[in-house]
Order: C-alpha cells, then structure tokens, then sequence
C-alpha cells in the first residue's frame, strides 16, 4: 500500500534515509581468553521467549549489520557509563530507552 503524501508536510532527505535502532535487550559476545576476558555489545531482539531446553528456543536476533554492530561496540566503549542513545554511523541511530 502506498502512502499518501500530507498536506503542507515534508520530510528531510536525511531523515528519509535515518534508520533508528530500538534495543530493548543487549547481549555479550566474549572474545579474549582467561587472562585477558574482553567483550562486545550485541544489541539483540528475541523472537521466541521460550526457555533455552524447549524446542521452541530461538536464539536472539542481531538487529544491525556487522558493520555498524562493530561501530557500536567501539562507540560504547568511548563513554564511561552506558548512555541511552549512540550516533552509529551514516544515519543509523541506536537507542536503549
């Protein structure tokens, strides 16, 4: 179904080509070794809520591309504390509120 344009109203080509990400969950992934444990942010959703021993389990799904996950995880590394909102990159927008 097409959209139909409103009276008087325009949208910003930045804006039109804006992704904002809304990650209700984040998970880790655990990269380093014992000595030296680092970790990764992964900003996830999760399809099925079941329990990991039922067979409706599903595991989290990544709501970015490795591209800009990887631009997150450097980004929430820059702050000391975890913020609500990160500028990713070339308008992707991710919020944790």
């Amino acid at each position: 179904m097409e959209e139909q344009p409103i009276d008087g109203l325009t949208t910003d080509n930045y804006l039109l080509n804006t992704r904002v990400v809304n990650a209700r969950r984040i998970t880790i992934d655990l990269k380093g070794d014992w000595d030296d444990p680092q970790f990764d942010p992964v900003p996830v959703r999760v399809v099925n809520q079941a329990s990991t021993e039922s067979e409706d389990y599903e595991e989290p799904q990544r709501l970015m591309p490795p591209r800009y996950q990887d631009v997150f995880a450097s980004r929430f590394r820059e702050f000391e504390d975890a913020r609500n909102r990160y500028a990713i990159d070339k308008g992707w927008l991710l919020s944790t509120a």
